[in-house]
């Protein structure tokens, strides 16, 4: 009954057809405080030899204009939240972005390297720092008809009296 059955073999090593790779992480090596000096070390001497070419407001202007019109058709969401947003050169290095509330700049910190990656190589400089401001005056608001009314009726209070008398209908 049993003379069936085939004998399997069993393996004594895994049966990798490709040799073993290690992984280029190292936890030991991450650990190791001597490399993070090393690696600081490299960077400094990678951020002294990075181009600082001079550009000026006009491209930033030129650059933000180009980048909200691709923005507009990509996300339309992102778009209407920042679109309003005033880009200043502050400095030689800085970049002053005006804001109107912290969720639009929120929106703009998740989409900030779509802009500054490209901008910094078409001016050539690439230590542009940006720094953020906020600015009532950039907030849009909603002008509805009792909005309205109630800021004419602030300056004339004869017309809350008129109101009252017509019963009008400002919704």
């Amino acid at each position: 009954m049993l003379s069936g059955l085939v004998e399997t073999q069993k393996a004594t090593k895994p049966l990798l057809t490709a040799e073993h790779r290690f992984s280029r992480f190292s936890i030991e090596a991450a650990l190791d405080p001597k490399v993070d000096v090393k690696l600081s070390e490299e960077f400094l001497i990678a951020e002294k030899e990075v181009p600082t070419n001079h550009f000026s407001q006009s491209d930033i202007d030129s650059n933000w204009s180009a980048f909200l019109e691709k923005l507009k058709s990509r996300d339309s969401l992102i778009y209407n939240a920042i679109a309003g947003f005033r880009l200043v050169k502050s400095g030689e290095d800085t970049v002053l972005v005006h804001h109107a509330s912290q969720t639009a700049r929120a929106e703009f910190e998740r989409i900030q390297a779509d802009f500054f990656g490209p901008f910094k190589k078409v001016v050539n400089h690439h230590k542009i720092k940006v720094e953020f401001k906020m600015d009532k005056k950039l907030k849009k608001e909603i002008i509805t008809k009792r909005s309205l009314f109630e800021s004419m009726a602030n300056e004339n209070p004869v017309l809350r009296e008129l109101d009252e008398y017509f019963k009008l209908d400002l919704t």
